[in-house]
This record gives C-alpha cells, sequence and structure tokens, in this order.
C-alpha cells in the first residue's frame, strides 16, 4: 500500500472463518477505500489464516498469535499497528453496511471536534431483528458514560470510530 490509510479497521478473530469471510467482504465493498483493514488472529485452529491469505488484498494487514490472548488483546494489537488518523471495529461475526466508513469520516470531517462516534446498528439474534439508533447529538464524555448507563444510548464493538489522538 502506498498511501497513509484514512482509517484502520480493527478486527479481532478467533476460529472464525465463515463469519470472517463476510465481515471482511463488507469492507472491501465500502464506498470508500482509503483503508487498512488489521485482521488480528487470536490463534485460530481453523483456516482462518489460510483465508486471508488468498484474499490478496494489499489493504488487508494480518496478525496472528502465537498463543490465545482474548479479543481486548487483540483489539489493543490492532490500535498499535495501526497506521490512520481515524480507528474504527469491526468483530469478525459482524458486516458493514456499504456507506459505513465513508459516512463516519464524513461526522468527524464536518464536526472536528468530536473524538468518539457511536454508529446505529441493526441486530439479528435467534432470527429476531433489531435497531439500535443512536440520535445524532453531541455530548461530553461524563454525559456518555451517564447515557450509556441509561440505556439512552446504545454501543457494541462494531459500533465505535475514534481519532487516533484520543487513543
Amino acid at each position: 500500500m502506498n498511501r497513509t490509510p484514512e482509517v484502520s479497521i480493527i478486527t479481532p478473530t478467533y476460529n472464525r472463518q465463515q463469519s470472517l469471510e463476510r465481515a471482511i467482504r463488507s469492507v472491501q465493498q465500502q464506498t470508500f477505500d482509503n483503508y487498512e483493514h488489521i485482521i488480528i488472529d487470536d490463534c485460530s485452529t481453523d483456516d482462518t489464516q489460510k483465508f486471508v491469505w488468498s484474499l490478496d488484498d494489499p489493504r488487508i494487514r494480518y496478525i496472528r498469535f502465537r498463543e490465545w490472548r482474548g479479543a481486548n488483546p487483540a483489539r489493543n494489537c490492532g490500535i498499535g499497528t495501526a497506521r490512520a488518523e481515524y480507528l474504527t471495529f469491526l468483530d469478525s461475526d459482524d458486516e458493514y453496511l456499504p456507506e459505513r466508513l465513508e459516512t463516519t469520516l464524513r461526522h468527524f470531517r464536518e464536526a472536528p471536534d468530536v473524538q468518539l462516534l457511536l454508529s446505529s446498528f441493526h441486530t439479528v439474534k435467534r432470527g429476531r431483528f433489531a435497531n439500535a439508533i443512536n440520535a445524532g447529538v453531541y455530548v461530553s464524555g461524563p454525559d456518555l458514560e451517564h447515557a450509556l448507563m441509561a440505556s439512552a444510548i446504545y454501543i457494541a464493538g462494531s459500533s465505535i470510530s475514534v481519532k487516533r489522538e484520543t487513543m
């Protein structure tokens, strides 16, 4: 990759080769393409490594742990190796809608003081579909904490985007 990516997508995974394929495809189908997708394999025993290498996509960076460490150390590894100004996360069993990156970056550019974004998302569990809609509001750190505790704002790992300088 010759240019510095504008956004780094961090995906921890462990033995999820099939769902990881869907997650990666959702990134590759974005309307915005100046990204790096960092896949941190937490010592999978399935064909995750073989699959990721077969993609031959220069935007994908693959890191494999030698022993199982857990999703949060994998995310931290991704944060530590990310090269972009903006970081976002995608769990290996989730997927992005096609304009996710473009919309996220537009929000950051339109509001330069914003440090963290929480996108809305859909969930499907046991055949049940649910929307988790976050209102377009700006809140301070303490207000965000209160809103999360009061379930007034929804959060999932794949809904978080942050400026690198915040980390």
